[in-house]
């Protein structure tokens, strides 16, 4: 299930009954889909999301053939990249956001199969900025040069211009390491 995160008054998100003094309120969520390869397996976990109140989703590990940039029948921005180009079709990062949302999107940049920035208005007049940095990252047994890259890729979409930025997704991370004999969680 996607995790949400929480929303704070230093997003230009105001809580309560006071005015909203032209901020918007945004929930935002990231979720490793496992596999996003077709459109009917797209429809099905847009029907999904329906029923989270985010209104952004980065999703990473979508394992697309293709990228996919289109406004969609029920009304979502799909801005997809594709996976890696091999045999499993691995990777794949992008993001959907709600219709309500789709007017404050400034900009998409799906830098890599592993590194995405989408990067939104927070007011609707205003100059407030939000960069959202999705990432799957690749797993420990990953060679060090696929490694180097990945963290050249963060480097970059750091450097975009934003007021605030999130970095969010699959780090694919370990604890500890596994011991002979025992089972994994």
């Amino acid at each position: 299930m996607p995790r949400l995160c929480t929303t704070s008054p230093h997003l230009g998100v105001r809580q309560g009954r006071n005015k909203d003094h032209g901020r918007i309120r945004i929930h935002i969520a990231s979720h490793n889909v496992r596999t996003l390869s077709t459109d009917s397996l797209l429809d099905i976990y847009l029907q999904q999301i329906e029923k989270i109140k985010a209104d952004i989703v980065g999703v990473c590990e979508t394992r697309r053939a293709r990228a996919v940039s289109a406004k969609w029948s029920s009304g979502e921005e799909i801005l997809l990249g594709e996976g890696a180009d091999n045999v499993s079709r691995t990777g794949g990062v992008g993001f959907i956001v709600k219709a309500k949302m789709a007017p404050y999107v400034i900009s998409c940049d799906i830098q890599s199969s592993r590194v995405a920035v989408l990067k939104i208005k927070l007011q609707k007049l205003g100059d407030r900025t939000l960069k959202i940095v999705q990432v799957y990252a690749p797993t420990a047994s990953a060679e060090d040069d696929e490694l180097e890259r990945f963290y050249e890729e963060i480097e970059r979409a750091l450097k975009v211009k934003s007021t605030y930025t999130i970095v969010q997704g699959d780090f694919n991370a370990v604890v500890g390491s596994r011991l002979d004999g025992t089972e994994r969680l």
